[in-house]
């Protein structure tokens, strides 16, 4: 079983009616380059409606280079009363890379002060640039984040508790497992994670059994024509994060809209991380890959820029309102692992 994931914070509206899903997670507290520490405006709010509404939540902690210990007791004195309800995440990345040993250590003091194992949130290539081996032998999971189709491999973990598959709108996930799975991973209990798993974003299918495993936009195009993967919702529920994108080509071998509209949808769709990275791009854009690559590719303008560095931000909020991956930015700039940045430096 395949569960919605929506994951909200601060950069959110905070109400959760306006992002459905089955299951959330929110952000509680952050390091913000090892100067501060914050607690996200939001979480509380979050919280209540999702209790409200009956929907079980997890919540993660924004790491940074500042000592672990201390990232720990702060973000335990900020969740107290959720213990027991949420399922608790360390989220890895960007400035926060300080290392698979303190991350380790974490962990291990949350899980002995909550009685809860928390899970690793990472992107797809971080699992192969650190060694996770005694994360992975302390039994905690992997949600990690890959907008590519199919999944790359997940370097120490066999498998991944969840996937978050785009950012656009806001960040989307896959749990694999039901409510009652992520419950146990919620009160500590012992929790298998499913050895196999698609290997792109999960199958709904119809009673007809129609899969969209294997298929190009084209062909899924076709088989809507030809009836076989239903109307109305039950269409857009079993194309999934597909269904705009195999809308369009039926538009347009339909004659409702030009290919020129159609493939803008498509560039529109895969600049929103829709269809992922290559190979996987390739291989589900099928025919429409070349036009929708040229028109990505066209003109590229060239505008410099510099940006300087604030107390509380980081590369990935500066690359948000500069409209440029974190990681360009760190290439362009110099910086390497862990990607630490000082206010009043130039970006």
């Amino acid at each position: 079983m395949t569960l919605l994931v929506a994951d909200l914070s601060n950069h959110q509206t905070p109400k959760l009616a306006n992002y459905p899903a089955d299951l959330y997670i929110f952000k509680a507290t952050e390091g913000q380059g090892g100067q501060t520490y914050s607690v996200d405006k939001n979480c509380d709010k979050y919280v209540q409606q999702a209790k409200k509404a009956g929907k079980p939540y997890g919540v993660y902690h924004f790491m940074d280079q500042s000592p672990w210990e201390n990232q720990a007791k702060w973000f335990l004195k900020n969740i107290k009363g959720y213990i027991g309800e949420a399922v608790l995440f360390l989220d890895y990345e960007a400035y926060g890379r300080i290392g698979t040993d303190k991350a380790l250590k974490w962990l291990q003091y949350v899980e002995k002060e909550t009685g809860v194992k928390p899970l690793m949130y990472m992107s797809a290539s971080v699992t192969h640039e650190e060694n996770w081996s005694k994360v992975v032998a302390n039994g905690n999971g992997l949600w990690v984040a890959d907008y590519s189709a199919p999944l790359d491999p997940l370097g120490y973990w066999k498998s991944c508790a969840l996937w978050q598959f785009t950012s656009k709108p806001y960040d989307k996930s896959y749990f694999y497992g039901d409510k009652k799975a992520w419950a146990a991973y919620a009160k500590g209990s012992k929790v298998s994670t499913p050895t196999e798993q698609p290997e792109k974003a999960p199958v709904v299918s119809l009673p007809k059994g129609y899969t969209t495993k294997g298929k190009t936009i084209w062909t899924m195009a076709d088989d809507v024509k030809k009836g076989k993967v239903g109307n109305g919702d039950a269409r857009k529920k079993t194309l999934g994060f597909m269904s705009k994108g195999v809308q369009a080509v039926v538009d347009y071998q339909l004659g409702k809209i030009s290919k020129s509209a159609a493939i803008d949808i498509l560039v529109s769709e895969t600049k929103n991380g829709v269809y992922g990275n290559d190979p996987g791009r390739k291989k589900i854009l099928g025919t429409y890959y070349n036009d929708v690559q040229a028109k990505i590719n066209g003109k590229p303008k060239v505008i410099a820029r510099t940006y300087t560095v604030k107390s509380g931000d980081t590369l990935s909020g500066i690359g948000a309102k500069l409209g440029i991956p974190w990681k360009t930015l760190a290439s362009k700039n110099g910086l390497k692992s862990p990607y630490t940045i000082f206010p009043g430096q130039k970006i």
